[in-house]
């Protein structure tokens, strides 16, 4: 006779669409690839696998939430999902900005044109990448059998979020793979139905010291110093002025981060200060990334100029990182430095 869990993992696995489909991204040392499932809530999701280290995410959307909604959860130092959620790593916030219409994507396109734009132009979507390590070396390489655990607990996920003042609901595979070509190929998807697959550039993609190039592309990542997100400064007036769209910069992502705290591996397990460390997740960072078309160069002046004098000082230009640091920011499950291709490969100063 099957065991409960034998059964739920069979049921599972009969839900799941094998349609999945991996890629590979520039500067990063993992494979990704996706698979659909159906929760215990019944929801369709897709589940991003980082093969390298056993990573898996999900990505809920909050299109529905008000800007000052998104603010208000990024306010957050801390979240906590409870000590159940210990293998929850990372959570990252993004707010994708961008032209709304074929039309408004390319005037976008043509160069020196982007100033035809105006803010009705302009669409946010916001969504949060939610990061799972798994438990088990079956898990580790078997989707389908983080399925079943990430399943049975992503209606609580929605539900704590709920809450929280946010309403979520999950991505499908197909849904992941248009944010993530839109991330790489800019602008709106050219084909209907894209897959995980056609996440990657077209086109060879390569680096310089301050810009990422893909698809005709130019992608430049600003690093937002720890201090701009910490109290005693205004965090909140902050985000409301980076969340500002301009038309003068209609392609902006920005993704804050939330990591799970470590221990460190010379605390002996019966110290005392073990018990300071409780499963939550700090806020330590945040990104902001700007594409522009050939030949305009993204410029972050436009965005820094409306930015009190402490803000200004702590977005810093990603030198040298900004393959990573672009794949990091769209929340496709990309974590830094454990997916990270670190060289010392010399990089050009201009692009081509």
């Amino acid at each position: 006779m099957p065991t409960l869990p034998a059964l739920t993992s069979l049921l599972q696995r009969s839900r799941a669409r094998l349609s999945s489909s991996a890629a590979s991204l520039p500067q990063i040392n993992t494979v990704l690839s996706i698979t659909e499932h159906r929760s215990a809530g019944g929801h369709d999701y897709g589940l991003i696998r980082a093969h390298a280290t056993g990573h898996y995410t999900v990505i809920l959307t909050a299109t529905g939430a008000t800007l000052r909604d998104w603010q208000q959860l990024c306010d957050y130092t801390r979240i906590d999902f409870g000590a159940d959620a210990w293998d929850v790593v990372a959570v990252t916030a993004v707010a994708d900005t961008f032209p709304r219409t074929d039309i408004a994507h390319r005037q976008w396109m043509v160069p020196e044109g982007h100033h035809h734009l105006d803010v009705a132009d302009l669409a946010t979507d916001t969504y949060l990448a939610v990061t799972f390590v798994a438990a088990t070396s079956a898990m580790k390489t078997t989707p389908d059998e983080m399925a079943v655990e990430v399943g049975r607990r992503l209606h609580t996920l929605i539900g704590s979020l709920h809450a929280a003042g946010l309403d979520t609901s999950p991505l499908t595979a197909a849904q992941v793979a248009a944010v993530g070509v839109r991330a790489y190929r800019g602008g709106l998807a050219d084909d209907a139905s894209p897959t995980f697959a056609d996440i990657a550039p077209d086109s060879t993609p390569h680096r310089v010291r301050d810009v990422f190039c893909h698809n005709d592309l130019l992608s430049a990542t600003w690093v937002i110093a720890p201090h701009v997100l910490e109290p005693p400064h205004a965090m909140g007036s902050v985000l409301a002025q980076l969340l500002e769209r301009d038309p003068t910069t209609p392609r902006t992502r920005l993704a804050i981060t939330w990591r799970a705290t470590c221990i460190a591996d010379t605390i002996h397990p019966d110290d005392p200060i073990r018990l300071t460390f409780e499963p939550v997740l700090q806020r330590f960072g945040a990104t902001l990334t700007i594409t522009e078309p050939r030949p305009r160069t993204p410029s972050v002046d436009a965005l820094r100029a409306r930015l009190p004098l402490f803000a200004r000082l702590g977005v810093r230009n990603g030198y040298d990182r900004h393959a990573e640091l672009f794949a990091a920011g769209t929340g496709l499950g990309v974590l830094l430095p454990e997916h990270g291709d670190i060289t010392d490969e010399a990089l050009r100063h201009r692009h081509r």
